[in-house]
């Protein structure tokens, strides 16, 4: 289980809160190494990873992700977009 708040902008402040029940099945795990090997996986949330987008929906753009790594003393790289 997630729970996620997020700053608004000022106009929004009041604006009611949003609930959004989020299954396992709904979230696609991608492999973590772009080879395709199986090191580890990215549950994406929210945000994309990949080109693979969470099934959760934010106000503001934000990437959240939950991050599996399978294979010990191996670097990684998780691109962030600005």
């Amino acid at each position: 289980m997630c729970q996620l708040w997020l700053n608004l902008p000022a106009k929004h402040k009041m604006d009611a809160p949003r609930y959004q029940p989020i299954l396992a099945k709904q979230i696609q795990p991608v492999p973590l190494s772009s080879d395709g090997s199986d090191d580890g996986v990215v549950k994406v949330i929210a945000g994309e990873f990949r080109g693979v987008k969470g099934p959760a929906k934010t106000f503001s753009p934000v990437d959240l992700w939950s991050v599996e790594v399978k294979t010990l003393g191996k670097a990684f790289e998780l691109e962030i977009a600005e």
